[in-house]
C-alpha cells in the first residue's frame, strides 16, 4: 500500500523518489514471503497502469531495483505489463489507420487497450451486451484485430473500461467520466424516461448483483445522477422491479467530474500465491530429483528450502504433500527397502 501510494504521488521530486525507492527495496531484502509482496504489487500496479494514468518511469524504476535483487524471473510479469502498455498504443495507433483507410465512422472516441493475459491478475469478466453505441466499435476493432493477429482471441473486460457520458440537466450541462457499466446503465435513458433495475439487467446480460452495485452508485453514491421512482425513492435498497428515472434537478458545482467505481480483481492474493507455490515447490522437487535420481526425503527437503528460500521459505509439511502427489502421478516412487528414499522415474 505504501508503494501504491508513492507511485501515486506526482509531487514527489526524482531524488526523493530515488531515495525512498531505496528504501523499500533495502526493506524487501528481509521479507521471508517475496511471491506474496509480487502479487500484491501486481494487483496494485494493474489498477495505477489502467486506471491512475501513473508515470511509466517511475514504475520502471523500481522494477528494475527489484529485478537487479531478485532476477528477471521474477519481475518478468511486472515488465510485461509495462510493455502491454505501449504495444496497447501502437495497436490504438493501428486501429486509427486502419478505421480511417476502410472508411469506418466510429462516431466517438474510442481506445483499446490490449493485455496478455499472462502477464495481468484476473479481472472480473462478464457477458455484457453494450448498446448500440458500443457494439458497433466494438465489432470495428474485432474486425481489424481479427485480420491483423492469427490464433489470438479477444476477451473484453468490461469492468475495466471508463467512458466520458454527456448530459444535460435542468442546471446545466456536465460531462461525467464513469465505469462502462455505468456508461451502459446511463445510455438505457437515452430512449426512455424510466427503467427498471430487472428490465436494464436483461437488456444489458448483466446479473442483478451488479446491476444493483452500478444502480447504487449512480443514485445514492456521492453523485445522484438518477434517482428512484415512486413512492419509496429515499430508500436505499435496491429491488429487480424498482424503477429508476434520470435526477433532471441534479446539480455539481464542477462541469467535469468523476463518478467512483471500484475494480475488482478476481480472487485473493494469498490464496493465489499459495496455488503458484504448489506448482513452485513441485517443479523444483522434479527438477532436484531429475538430477539426483535418488535421494532421501530430509535430503531432498533441505535441497528443497535452500533453492526456494530466495523467494519464500517452503513449509516442509507442503513439501511433504507435493513429493506425495508428485509419486501418485508417476513422477517419482519409494525405495522398496527404505520408505524414506525416493527415485526418479524418467
Amino acid at each position: 500500500t505504501y508503494c501504491d501510494h508513492l507511485m501515486k504521488n506526482e509531487k514527489i521530486t526524482p531524488d526523493d523518489l530515488e531515495e525512498k525507492l531505496d528504501k523499500i527495496v533495502t526493506l524487501f531484502t528481509y521479507i521471508s514471503d517475496k511471491d506474496l509482496f509480487q502479487e500484491f504489487y501486481r494487483k496494485q500496479m494493474s489498477k495505477r497502469l489502467l486506471v491512475s494514468k501513473t508515470d511509466n518511469d517511475n514504475e520502471r524504476q523500481l522494477i528494475s531495483k527489484l529485478k537487479l535483487r531478485m532476477g528477471a524471473p521474477y519481475t518478468s510479469k511486472l515488465e510485461g505489463m509495462i510493455v502491454d502498455k505501449g504495444l496497447s498504443k501502437e495497436t490504438q495507433d493501428a486501429f486509427l489507420q486502419y478505421c480511417q483507410a476502410h472508411s469506418v465512422d466510429l462516431k466517438l472516441d474510442f481506445t483499446v487497450q490490449v493485455l496478455t493475459t499472462g502477464f495481468w491478475p484476473a479481472f472480473k469478466t462478464d457477458s455484457l451486451t453494450p448498446p448500440e453505441e458500443l457494439s458497433v466499435n466494438i465489432g470495428h476493432f474485432k474486425a481489424f484485430y481479427d485480420k491483423t493477429t492469427q490464433s489470438r482471441l479477444l476477451k473484453w473486460v468490461h469492468s475495466l473500461g471508463t467512458a466520458t457520458i454527456s448530459a444535460k440537466f435542468k442546471k446545466g450541462p456536465k460531462e461525467m467520466i464513469v465505469s462502462t457499466y455505468q456508461a451502459c446503465v446511463l445510455l438505457c435513458f437515452n430512449a426512455r424516461g424510466a427503467v427498471s433495475c430487472g428490465e436494464m439487467g436483461r437488456e444489458l446480460g448483466l446479473p442483478l448483483d451488479e446491476m444493483k452495485r452500478t444502480l447504487h452508485s449512480l443514485a445514492f453514491g456521492k453523485f445522484s445522477i438518477l434517482r428512484k421512482a415512486g413512492d419509496d425513492r429515499k430508500t436505499k435498497s435496491i429491488g429487480e422491479e424498482d424503477v429508476f428515472e434520470v435526477n433532471e434537478d441534479f446539480a455539481c458545482p464542477q462541469r467535469k467530474f468523476k463518478v467512483p467505481n471500484v475494480i475488482k480483481t478476481v480472487g485473493d492474493p494469498v490464496v493465489d500465491t499459495d496455488e503458484n507455490r504448489r506448482h513452485v515447490i513441485e517443479a523444483c522437487v522434479v527438477r532436484i530429483m531429475k538430477s539426483r535420481k535418488t535421494l532421501a526425503h530430509l535430503e531432498l527437503q533441505t535441497d528443497c528450502i535452500r533453492q526456494l528460500s530466495t523467494y519464500f521459505k517452503p513449509d516442509p509439511k507442503v513439501i511433504k504433500k507435493r513429493v506425495e502427489d508428485l509419486i501418485q502421478r508417476g513422477y517419482l516412487e519409494r525405495d522398496e527397502n527404505d520408505r524414506n528414499i525416493y527415485r526418479y522415474l524418467a
